[in-house]
C-alpha cells in the first residue's frame, strides 16, 4: 500500500474541514427547525390555551351571571317563605282564638240547655198544678150541682 503524499493529506484534511463545516451547518439547521418547531409547538399550544382561558373566562361569566340570578330568586323565595310563616303564624293564632270560643259557646249552650230543661220541667209541674186546680175547681163545681 502505498503512502499518501502529503498533497493528499492536506487535501483530505481540507474535504473533512468543509465536510465538517457542512455538519455543523446541518447541525445548526436541525437545531433551529426543531427551536421553531418547538417555537410552533409552543405558540399552538399558546393559543390553544389562550382561546381554553377564553372559554374558562366565559364560563366563569355565565356561571357568575347565573349564580346572581338564582340569588335574586333565592332571596325572592326567602322572602316569600317568611310571609307564608308569618301568615301560618297568624292563622294558628286565629285558630287558637276560635277554638277558645268554640268552647264557651258550647259551654253556653250546655248552660242553655240546661236551663231550658228546668224552664221544661218547672213549665210542666206549673201546669200539672193548674190543671190540677182546674180539675179541683171542676170537681166541687160538680159536686155542688149535683149535690
Amino acid at each position: 500500500m502505498k503512502m499518501p503524499s502529503l498533497s493528499d493529506l492536506r487535501k483530505t484534511k481540507e474535504e473533512l474541514e468543509l465536510a465538517l463545516a457542512e455538519l455543523d451547518n446541518l447541525e445548526r439547521a436541525a437545531r433551529n427547525i426543531d427551536l421553531a418547531a418547538e417555537n410552533g409547538a409552543n405558540s399552538k399550544h399558546e393559543a390553544e390555551r389562550s382561546t381554553e382561558n377564553n372559554q374558562l373566562k366565559e364560563k366563569v361569566e355565565f356561571l357568575e351571571q347565573a349564580n346572581k340570578e338564582l340569588a335574586v330568586k333565592n332571596d325572592g323565595l326567602v322572602d316569600k317563605f317568611k310571609k307564608v310563616n308569618s301568615e301560618k303564624d297568624s292563622l294558628k293564632k286565629d285558630i287558637d282564638s276560635l277554638r277558645d270560643i268554640s268552647q264557651k259557646l258550647q259551654s253556653d249552650v250546655g248552660k242553655v240547655n240546661e236551663e231550658k230543661s228546668l224552664l221544661s220541667s218547672i213549665v210542666r209541674n206549673t201546669q200539672g198544678l193548674t190543671n190540677f186546680k182546674y180539675l179541683k175547681i171542676g170537681l166541687n163545681k160538680s159536686i155542688i150541682k149535683y149535690g
